[in-house]
């Protein structure tokens, strides 16, 4: 006869509303533990590899073009003559060498125009990132693409130094170093890095008595 009653039909249904409910937020509860994990894992180990990758792949990116156009600028030039002098003494022999700097800083952001130009031609670059590598399971095929892109501008500037190649050998290298700026669009993030490239730009090797000293000036 309870079973009858309107007052049992009453519980009987909040009863059932109440187990529905509790089913429902415990199904959200699961899902938000889980886009927690996720998120969690992505922020702290995934996000980081990708990070790590792309910049390393963008690195080896800008210093092809940066190379490429250098090189294509330049070619078949015996550009060290034009921007080196040998100081001798009264034996003839080398002394030191005088870089003209001045000549070359104005050089310098003649080739980052075009260096930047170049980039803007070739508009966003995309970084193909394996999936193999990003999860550690180096069975795993396909990738990632990431698209990266020029931010600002590029700046270049010419730098000299010694060292030694052997056994009475001493190499002077002049060298361009190229920085700059590319954006790299992430899942759940957007990061800036900076890559400096140095690029040779013209050397040469001296044998038996050579120059210990470089003098970065004007000549």
């Amino acid at each position: 006869m309870i079973r009858n009653t309107l007052l049992y039909h009453r519980l009987w249904y909040v009863k059932k509303r109440n187990i529905k409910r509790l089913k429902v937020y415990s199904c959200l509860f699961a899902v938000l533990i889980i886009l927690t994990a996720l998120l969690y894992y992505a922020q702290v180990f995934f996000i980081p590899r990708l990070l790590e990758n792309v910049e390393s792949r963008t690195g080896a990116f800008a210093e092809d073009v940066s190379r490429k156009t250098v090189y294509e600028e330049f070619k078949g030039q015996n550009v060290y003559e034009d921007f080196s002098f040998l100081k001798k003494d009264e034996k003839g022999e080398i002394t030191s060498i005088q870089t003209n700097m001045v000549a070359l800083d104005g050089l310098s952001s003649t080739i980052a125009d075009k260096i930047r130009n170049r980039f803007l031609d070739l508009g966003n670059e995309t970084i193909e990132v394996p999936l193999g590598i990003l999860l550690e399971r180096p069975a795993l095929k396909g990738s990632l693409p990431i698209k990266v892109s020029l931010c600002g501008g590029v700046e270049a500037r010419f730098k000299s130094q010694l060292s030694g190649t052997g056994t009475g050998r001493i190499k002077h290298t002049i060298y361009l170093q190229v920085k700059t700026t590319f954006k790299i669009l992430i899942p759940l993030n957007e990061r800036k890095i900076e890559v400096i490239s140095d690029i040779p730009f013209a050397e040469t090797v001296f044998v038996g008595n050579a120059p210990t000293d470089v003098q970065d000036k004007g000549v």
